[in-house]
């Protein structure tokens, strides 16, 4: 998506390209490479978790946006316009469901179940995934059962390498998520009055060299520019020194406390 920003008392003063998601394409990935099964809408990856350890869910990474995590490791393999999940800390078991038991996704089926996809016409680097022309949802924002009824439309799905995660990808992705946000709120309002303050922010955005800490740097400054425009809820989570405790690994703003981040702790629920 790219939307043009006009400045007061300006023709044009900028581009911005909507950040896309690091998902590999499913046409070419090889079966031995190890991938995390990403929900966009969700922010959560596939994993196993309810039900004992029986039910496919989405969840937050276990150890953090920049290190690996072996319980949301898969494998897939691509069969013409389809492909399989594997599940590689399940004994490669598959991500299996149908739409006859519409609620239940299962992520310890020996049963080869295949979905096809197609690329989403939402997100770039991301496919829908669809059993009898049904898609694969998530329960909750944040995570929980994968369903084929009664979930929140997040039906994007991206197939994101352990590489991606483990070189500040993904994590520069989201942060990315953030600062554009940002702009298109303002840009929707009418209100981009601060052509400067954009212009700067665009340069942290679009650098060669960002990562997730320059680009959430870059938008405290402009939110602190812009603030007053705003007229809508965004995320601001980039104004807080460890805002996500699970994405971030630290908790050390939270609490004097020696408390941990746990297993339980990726599972977030939050409503609708």
């Amino acid at each position: 998506m790219l939307i043009a920003v006009l400045g007061v008392g300006t023709l044009s003063a900028q581009t911005w390209t909507a950040p896309v998601v690091p998902g590999e394409d499913l046409s070419s990935l090889e079966s031995t490479t190890t991938v995390y099964m990403y929900n966009v809408g969700a922010d959560a990856f596939t994993t196993y978790g309810m039900d004992w350890g029986t039910q496919a869910i989405a969840t937050r990474l276990k150890n953090g946006d920049t290190k690996a995590t072996t319980m949301h490791g898969c494998t897939v393999t691509v069969n013409g316009s389809t492909v399989r999940v594997i599940l590689k800390d399940k004994s490669d078991k598959n991500v299996s469901g149908n739409t006859k038991n519409a609620e239940d996704v299962w992520s310890d089926s020996g049963t080869e179940t295949y979905y096809s996809y197609q690329s989403s016409s939402v997100s770039l680097g991301a496919y829908t995934l669809k059993i009898s022309d049904t898609p694969l949802d998530v329960s909750y924002p944040y995570g929980g059962p994968l369903t084929f009824v009664n979930g929140q439309g997040f039906t994007d799905w991206a197939f994101i390498s352990e590489t991606s995660v483990t070189n500040g990808s993904y994590a520069l992705y989201k942060a990315k998520k953030k600062m554009y946000a940002l702009y298109e709120a303002c840009s929707d309002e009418g209100k981009v009055t601060h052509a400067e303050d954009f212009t700067t922010a665009l340069s942290a955005y679009t650098s060669a060299d960002a990562t997730a800490a320059t680009v959430n740097d870059a938008s405290k400054v402009l939110f602190n520019a812009v603030f007053a425009s705003l007229e809508k809820p965004v995320d601001v989570s980039f104004l807080f020194d460890d805002a996500d405790m699970v994405g971030a690994q630290n908790i050390a703003k939270w609490t004097t406390n020696s408390a941990t981040i746990a297993y339980a702790d990726i599972e977030i629920y939050r409503a609708p």
